[in-house]
């Protein structure tokens, strides 16, 4: 039994045309559109178990010669369903016999006679060969039409452009769909789509209008091709997701050539390895000005550079090839963008945050406040980077001071240090069921005045010297000592320990 490929089949119309004289008895003859995909004899009370829908039984009644068995045959066919049932006259029964007729007539059974002279094998023969020749017909049509589109992709007409090729030449409705639900393109662009979670409920549903086919970049599914009233063979939807997904790829791949050569600049700024003159000038061959101003936007999410570099941010633009409108640039794992200042820095903020969360978990941004120069990207990017450090979502800095600036240098080892500078007291506490870091953390911030650190810890102040006296012999810091008070304050802060 072969599978039908849309396009590729047979009807039971063009079969009774045939020259097999095959004779139509049934009404339903004239009314079904139904592919035959295969051809089975059979003489069995029940075959329906050896079926499928869209096959063509033929059958001389041998086996059901009484009312009873003729019923129980076409209730068979019916629950199947058949395309219509062929039977064979000449041999056993002359004619077809009236209750079978009458049972086909009332089940809405297509039923034709085949005369003696018309082996079941010529029947069988003709629809094989119809078949071949149909799936043979829709296979070069198929490679006519990838041919196309790849000649329309090679040419740089554009993605859109695309689609409506591939509309004219199927008869179907296109779209590009990304996994948000967001539609990219649509040909007709007037048709309207319901939402992505329904089509994907269901997709491979038989009789679905709709179907959806994956658009991947670097194995991650990122948009999906939506297609309606869509009868080409099966390789053709895969294909053109194929093509989409390799253009789509091309172009982030340019993108992100460009965000890293500007995030090499950008990191020489903020690190100042090269003279202020000579950093203007690298900026402004990439249509950076100085002279404006800017918030710098930082972003990262658990995804990792290589996600970061290969997948989309933003698939729109990217589908329409028109780039980053905002200059932006990676750095590691972590996305830069310069903001001019006369720009919505918190809508923006959230559109880097809805595309960061879409490549990868716990996607954070901070936003710098308004500089111009240099210290635009100095500044500006230590006070984006303090706030986004302080957790997921989005942040927009207040400034920035000298404890800050500190704790999120990225040359020093500052949280590396405060660890080693705790770690005595986390090790006591552990091994003790201690609080000596929290009565750390509330002396110092009781501006280390004894009697109050004392009231807010609920303990008695010989009890607070005491362990006082433990944090200082552990850690071999004095505690009345203003530096080492600063080395504490920066090591509790650094942590976060509060």
């Amino acid at each position: 039994m072969g599978q039908r490929d849309s396009l590729a089949f047979v009807t039971l119309r063009s079969l009774l045309g045939a020259p097999l004289s095959l004779e139509p008895i049934s009404s339903w003859c004239q009314h079904t559109d139904m592919p035959i995909n295969w051809v089975s004899t059979t003489e069995l009370h029940d075959p329906s178990r050896f079926l499928r829908a869209g096959d063509l039984v033929l059958t001389t009644g041998i086996n059901n010669r009484t009312g009873e068995q003729q019923a129980a045959f076409v209730d068979s066919l019916l629950s199947v369903p058949v395309v219509a049932l062929g039977y064979g006259v000449g041999l056993i029964d002359q004619h077809i016999p009236e209750h079978l007729v009458h049972l086909a007539e009332r089940g809405g059974l297509a039923l034709f006679e085949v005369p003696v002279t018309t082996p079941f094998t010529a029947v069988s023969h003709w629809v094989a060969e119809e078949l071949y020749a149909s799936r043979y017909a829709a296979v070069q049509r198929a490679t006519e039409i990838q041919a196309e589109l790849t000649r329309a992709l090679l040419g740089e007409q554009g993605l859109e452009p695309i689609l409506l090729r591939l509309s004219q030449l199927t008869g179907s409705e296109c779209a590009v769909i990304d996994r948000r639900g967001d539609l990219l393109a649509s040909e007709p662009a007037s048709v309207e789509w319901e939402p992505l979670s329904d089509m994907r409920a269901r997709a491979g549903v038989i009789g679905s209008e709709v179907t959806l086919t994956p658009i991947e970049i670097e194995r991650v599914v990122v948009a999906y091709l939506a297609l309606r009233h869509f009868a080409m063979p099966t390789p053709v939807a895969p294909f053109v997701a194929g093509l989409i997904g390799l253009e789509l790829a091309r172009r982030q791949a340019i993108l992100t050539g460009r965000r890293e050569l500007l995030g090499e600049v950008l990191d020489d700024a903020i690190h100042e390895v090269l003279a202020g003159p000579e950093i203007a000038r690298k900026l402004q061959a990439h249509g950076v000005g100085l002279t404006s101003t800017y918030r710098v936007l930082v972003g990262t999410a658990d995804a990792g550079p290589t996600q970061l570099r290969s997948i989309p941010w933003n698939l729109s633009d990217l589908f329409r090839d028109e780039g980053d409108r905002i200059h932006t640039a990676l750095i590691g794992d972590m996305i830069i963008a310069l903001i001019p200042a006369t720009d919505d820095a918190s809508t923006i903020a959230h559109k880097f945050h809805r595309q960061l969360s879409s490549v990868g978990r716990g996607a954070s941004v901070g936003v710098g406040q308004p500089h111009s120069g240099t210290r635009a990207i100095r500044i500006g990017f230590h006070e984006a980077h303090d706030a986004m450090s302080r957790g997921a979502g989005i942040r927009i800095a207040e400034g920035l001071d000298v404890t800050s600036l500190l704790l999120n240098s990225v040359d020093t080892p500052v949280r590396e240090v405060a660890q080693a500078t705790l770690q005595p007291l986390l090790d006591y506490d552990k091994k003790h069921a201690g609080s000596l870091v929290v009565t750390l953390s509330t002396y110092l911030r009781s501006g280390c005045t004894p009697h109050v650190a004392a009231t807010r810890l609920n303990v008695h102040r010989n009890g607070l010297q005491y362990r006082l006296r433990k944090i200082e012999a552990l850690t071999r810091h004095d505690l009345t000592s203003f530096e080492d008070q600063v080395r504490f304050w920066l090591a509790l802060t650094a942590l976060g320990i509060t």
